[in-house]
């Protein structure tokens, strides 16, 4: 019988660089909000999620964009069969975020940018994302 749980030592793996993740983004979000945490990502200060709460510092695009690509990752596993189920314990969380704006000190919505890729990519109709298989 397969393990259901990750452990510490055999954590499932983040996914791809930022660039190669775009695409994902924007099936989710629109480029104009992509755009904008690209280019305050790399202000000195950084920038804020669009809702004037949520700040990121420099190099937080990169980091956001990391925390998409595990929740993908980790939606590959489930649906691959190497994990039963799975968390996707990524910071920012990303549950907040709406299609054209941070939220919550979520920058992009990876529930949604990982069930859209589950739809979009992998052809699955109802998304192990939300629970359902």
């Amino acid at each position: 019988m397969k393990s259901t749980t990750a452990s510490v030592s055999q954590p499932v793996a983040g996914r791809m660089v930022a660039d190669e993740l775009e695409a994902d983004i924007l099936r989710v979000h629109t480029s104009q909000h992509l755009a904008r945490i690209k280019s305050e990502s790399i202000q000195p200060k950084g920038g804020d999620a669009s809702d004037g709460t949520s700040p990121f510092g420099k190099g937080g695009y990169d980091i956001a964009m990391l925390s998409a690509g595990g929740a993908i990752e980790l939606v590959k596993h489930i649906v691959a069969g190497t994990v039963d189920n799975g968390y996707a314990l990524v910071n920012p969380p990303g549950h907040h975020a709406t299609r054209a704006t941070g939220m919550g000190f979520c920058v992009f919505n990876n529930v949604s940018v990982a069930a859209a890729y589950e739809k979009s990519v992998l052809g699955i109709d109802r998304p192990a994302a939300t629970g359902q298989r």
